[in-house]
């Protein structure tokens, strides 16, 4: 079956992640009285997936076919709640219960420890850690901190861990929390909290000034940015009784719905629980992580038909000189500002002038010289630099 519209539709992989025999998913939860499962999914630079669970071996990793491939942090974590890959394959590691957020490299080894390890500090010194739920890393490294189910707050770190910035309190208004429950980054530097309580996503800049919120939600749960495409998913979930449906959402930088696809399978309305984490590969496959009666790890894929190239961003120069692919002219165009791009000099689904729109076949007319072409020598000259936005915020 055929999930979300648009550019962005789906299919699920059954039965995806081959869990080894006696690997199970609840025994932290259940050794504390807490709810269980899989909490949170990453993935690094190679498309490997990071499971991060409340069991017996709690970090979990798969290739992109779901064959398990390796596991680390046995006895080391006291109530799992979050997992984050920066661009630099560091892994971030949020527990919730010994009140800290670890860094790791992708092998199990530990970096570096923010927060005192099982110690929750008092809520009226508004310091870290007191059930923190998540951790992101800016463009310049930066690390920010959602601090959580207690304190309300959103932390920000050098990236060497020196606390250089707190705010937020409990609310409904402007930076105000009723559940700060994740924190994601795009590559422009502005932070989105899923504030779940409230049912909204509030945007801040770095420096933690609002910038805005989208309250089209209900109980998002995390989110992922894919800073290569400026796209967010977010997880959507709660437990029975509730009507709201759970449900994944794809969306631009300006919050609109690009892509939605959801509905309780208990209930024979769609494909997902209760869903507590997400992630995306570089070939766009979505994966879900699921808590409380359904501890699962599930993948939507993207149809091979969408034609969608694996390399998507123009990076290396050295890939560049392809034959022009049978059927396209010799060059895609750009939904967005209208560009053409030639195909031989093609290594990207983004378009190389704008930034920001995806890629498609143009209608097959003859050449448009009006309609500005990438230029190989721009791209080389400017390879270093930092992507332009069209317009911020």
């Amino acid at each position: 079956m055929t999930l979300g519209s648009s550019k962005y539709k789906y299919e699920r992989v059954e039965g995806w992640a081959k869990v080894p025999e006696y690997f199970e998913f609840n025994s932290l939860g259940e050794a504390y009285g807490l709810v269980g499962g899989v909490v949170d999914v990453a993935v690094d630079s190679q498309d490997r997936v990071y499971a991060f669970c409340r069991g017996n071996h709690p970090v979990l990793i798969f290739d992109r076919d779901g064959k398990f491939l390796s596991c680390w942090g046995e006895g080391h974590f006291v109530w799992p709640h979050a997992i984050f890959i920066a661009p630099d394959d560091s892994v971030f590691v949020v527990d919730g219960g010994a009140h800290t957020v670890e860094k790791f490299s992708l092998a199990g080894e530990e970096l570096m420890t923010l927060g005192h390890r099982n110690c929750a500090i008092p809520i009226m010194r508004r310091e870290p850690f007191t059930l923190p739920t998540a951790v992101a890393v800016g463009p310049t490294g930066e690390i920010f901190c959602s601090n959580g189910y207690a304190n309300f707050l959103i932390h920000k770190f050098s990236p060497e861990g020196k606390l250089l910035k707190t705010w937020g309190e409990p609310g409904k208004g402007p930076g105000q929390f009723a559940l700060p429950h994740y924190i994601a980054a795009d590559r422009y530097g502005m932070l989105y909290v899923c504030d779940r309580q409230n049912n909204r996503v509030q945007l801040f800049d770095s420096e933690g000034q609002f910038r805005g919120e989208w309250t089209d939600f209900h109980r998002p749960q995390a989110q992922h940015i894919d800073w290569k495409n400026d796209l967010i998913y977010t997880v959507e979930s709660w437990h029975q009784p509730d009507p709201q449906q759970p449900k994944i959402t794809v969306r631009d930088l300006d919050g609109h719905v690009l892509s939605e696809f959801g509905g309780r399978e208990r209930e024979g309305k769609g494909p997902l629980e209760v869903g507590h984490g997400i992630c995306v590969d570089s070939h766009g496959d979505i994966y879900e992580s699921e808590i409380r009666d359904v501890c699962r790890i599930q993948k939507f894929a993207r149809p091979e038909s969408t034609g969608r190239p694996p390399c998507l961003l123009p990076a290396r120069v050295g890939a560049f000189g392809r034959a022009p692919t049978e059927g396209f002219g010799g060059e895609l165009e750009c939904v967005a500002c209208g560009g053409l791009v030639m195909l031989r000099l093609l290594c990207a689904a983004v378009c190389c002038l704008c930034w920001r729109g995806s890629l498609e076949a143009p209608e097959p007319t003859a050449l448009n010289t009006s309609k500005r072409y990438f230029n190989p020598e721009t791209l080389i000259a400017n390879s270093g630099t930092k992507p332009r936005r069209r317009h911020d915020i």
